[in-house]
């Protein structure tokens, strides 16, 4: 997920927030990255932050629950040695980083500011509840950041130049690509990804596997 300089903020807040966190997070589709223009990078962190915070998570049967369990506890320890890992690499937890409940594999909406490449939620798919952010000065170095990693099933760009957006869409390493949405591809259209999200089944065929930056 890249924020550029000429991004609209509010809208990219607004629609990341629903894909970050929809499913606990747990889309192969969702936002891993998060890369912020230095000159948004504040003012991004800040009103998405708020976003998350506003999320009430529990029981799905009551109506103001917006975010659910994760699938099991695994899921939850792997929340907290994300957490755990990154701000011992120097980030900051802006919201989030605890669960909730004493029972049930609940996670709150967690944001992290600051965050490393080297830490390991920049590295791995978080597959839940966290949003780690990180600021970039050029869209390039956005691109080699994003780059770097095994993987590619999908990306987002937030831009008002069509030049960024065509850079960004021509040097992604990704299958699938949205540029100011988030929806990359269809229902009734093919989704796959790149490099080492795409595996071969028992078949021989090639298909999909969960990843996206």
């Amino acid at each position: 997920m890249v924020v550029c300089a000429d991004g609209n903020v509010d809208a990219a807040v607004a629609a990341t927030l629903a894909f970050k966190f929809a499913s606990a997070g747990q889309s192969c589709i969702a936002p891993s990255r998060f890369y912020i223009h230095r000159a948004r990078y504040a003012e991004f962190v800040d009103k998405f932050a708020a976003a998350a915070r506003a999320i009430k998570v529990g029981n799905g049967l009551e109506p103001d629950t917006r975010m659910g369990p994760l699938a099991n506890q695994r899921r939850v320890e792997a929340m907290r040695r994300f957490s755990d890992d990154a701000t011992a690499s120097g980030a900051e937890i802006v919201c989030g980083g605890t669960q909730p409940y004493a029972s049930g594999f609940f996670w709150t909406p967690t944001v992290l500011a600051g965050v490393a490449d080297t830490a390991a939620v920049m590295n791995e798919e978080p597959f839940g509840p966290i949003a780690p952010m990180a600021p970039f000065d050029e869209v390039e170095e956005a691109i080699e950041r994003a780059n770097r990693l095994p993987y590619g099933f999908a990306a987002y760009i937030f831009t008002q130049s069509s030049s960024l957006a065509a850079t960004f869409v021509a040097s992604i390493e990704a299958g699938n690509i949205g540029v100011n949405q988030m929806s990359p591809s269809l229902p009734d259209a093919p989704v796959g990804g790149v490099k080492d999200s795409v595996m071969v089944t028992k078949a021989g065929e090639r298909a999909s596997k969960r990843s996206s930056r």
